[in-house]
């Protein structure tokens, strides 16, 4: 298992709750210390808390490359459409660790 937990966020276009439209924030941190993994796309030394998107996120996804990298990847739509777009983007971040394989684990288990 990689170690990382990830969630998304959203925040409301407007002050009026049942209006459609939101901006997202995703999270991904190592469960073990609880840090950030997510870096700045310009300068990918620099940590980031979150990553923020004009649109909606609708999916967070961690992918394994055949050559074994971990990549970390998020689906956006548009909520005041009511419809999503399926626009796939990658996040930007140091998602893998040297060994280990991605396994999805329920937050009991984290906990055990």
């Amino acid at each position: 298992n990689e170690g990382l937990i990830a969630w998304t966020g959203y925040i409301p276009a407007t002050s009026d709750p049942c209006s459609p439209g939101a901006s997202s924030r995703v999270y991904v941190v190592d469960y073990d210390s609880a840090k950030s993994r997510l870096t700045n796309k310009s300068d990918s030394d620099t940590i980031i808390a979150y990553f923020e998107s004009p649109s909606t996120l609708i999916k967070v996804q961690f992918l394994k490359s055949p050559k074994g990298k971990i990549r970390a990847v998020y689906t956006s739509g548009d909520a005041s459409t009511g419809n999503g777009t399926g626009q796939i983007n990658e996040l930007p971040g140091d998602f893998g660790r040297s060994a280990g394989k991605a396994v999805r684990l329920n937050w009991r288990e984290i906990l055990d």
